[in-house]
């Protein structure tokens, strides 16, 4: 896979080429037009890290009321980051920074209509919309896409990982002066999401075809070798958290252990060990681990596979936002 940091250096030589005027400064905010509601109210949700939900924090909501022409003003510096933006059935990825306002003029019974987009944030959101419409389009082809020759995926997912790089190029010459942690998030989730499709695919093709014996290529093996990984400076990129979560997956996996689950539990728990190197990261997958143990059948080995995973979460906060040990919730006869 080519390596991501290529379009973070285009990126960045782009912003620095770049010799626009800066732009006008405006009060921070969200407001808009939104059309045939049911109840009258729009909603924003901030999104937080893997990290900060397994450390136990829900995302800030945030309700506002439309008034009798359907329009609704919110003024607020927001922190910079990702939102989610709610409006009956339809919802939008937006994103913030401090001194820029969004605005949204949507009909909700057009939710696959392109809403109009203004203010100094309306180029995120225009970006995200079109990202969002190509990731429908990338998960309904993988239906099918996991029944193709190892050639063929691969040739798929370089197809879809470039038409998102495609969107984001043409978000930054739109908009050369855009936050340059948005786009290099966006450039990280746009590399760990095919290097997530990749990780998955000798499994989920072996069933697929009914074919546990399938083995893909050497050369295959050696592309998935190449993806960076441990990438200490990714820990808060959702994409990359479940491209981590799928590998650790994927690399235990074995078709002797399906009687097992708790065996495989404890290959993911070292697969953990001795590959994380970023505390944020080995941290979330502990939790992650620790969870899924929670829904198993009781037993003594998953009672001690709990116990080692809780104790090795070196954060208090993670650490607390699970039980000491896993609470019985089978009755009594």
């Amino acid at each position: 896979m080519q390596h991501y940091y290529s379009l973070i250096i285009l990126l960045i030589g782009v912003l620095l080429v770049s010799c626009s005027p800066k732009q006008e400064v405006e009060k921070g905010g969200i407001d808009g037009e939104i059309l045939n509601t049911k109840t009258g109210l729009v909603f924003l949700t901030e999104s937080i890290s893997p990290f900060e939900s397994a450390c136990g924090k829900f995302p800030a909501k945030q309700t506002f009321k439309l008034d009798s022409l359907d329009v609704f003003f919110h003024q607020q510096d927001f922190d910079e980051g990702y939102y989610t933006f709610e409006a009956d059935e339809v919802t939008l990825p937006v994103y913030f920074v401090p001194g820029k306002k969004l605005s949204i003029d949507l009909d909700v019974r057009k939710p696959y209509e392109k809403p109009s987009f203004g203010g100094g944030m309306k180029y995120e959101a225009r970006y995200l919309f079109d990202r969002k419409r190509e990731l429908a389009r990338i998960q309904l082809q993988s239906k099918t896409a996991i029944s193709f020759s190892e050639q063929q995926y691969v040739s798929w997912v370089t197809s879809f990982r470039s038409a998102l790089d495609s969107i984001l190029l043409l978000y930054i010459t739109n908009h050369p002066r855009g936050s340059k942690t948005f786009m290099e998030q966006e450039s990280v989730s746009n590399y760990y999401l095919a290097a997530t499709y990749l990780e998955s695919y000798p499994r989920l093709h072996a069933l697929a075809v009914d074919s546990l014996s399938f083995k893909p290529s050497p050369s295959f093996y050696n592309q998935l070798d190449e993806i960076e990984y441990p990438n200490d400076q990714a820990s808060d990129n959702a994409q990359y958290v479940e491209y981590v979560l799928t590998r650790i997956h994927e690399r235990t996996f074995s078709q002797k252990m399906t009687d097992s689950k708790t065996y495989w539990l404890e290959q993911k728990l070292s697969e953990a060990e001795n590959t994380l190197i970023d505390t944020t990261i080995y941290n979330v997958a502990l939790f992650n681990m620790a969870r899924e143990m929670m829904s198993m059948e009781p037993s003594a080995k998953r009672d001690l596979l709990y116990s080692r995973a809780r104790g090795l979460i070196s954060s208090r906060a993670v650490r607390e936002n699970l039980p000491d040990t896993i609470p019985n919730l089978i009755s009594e006869p």
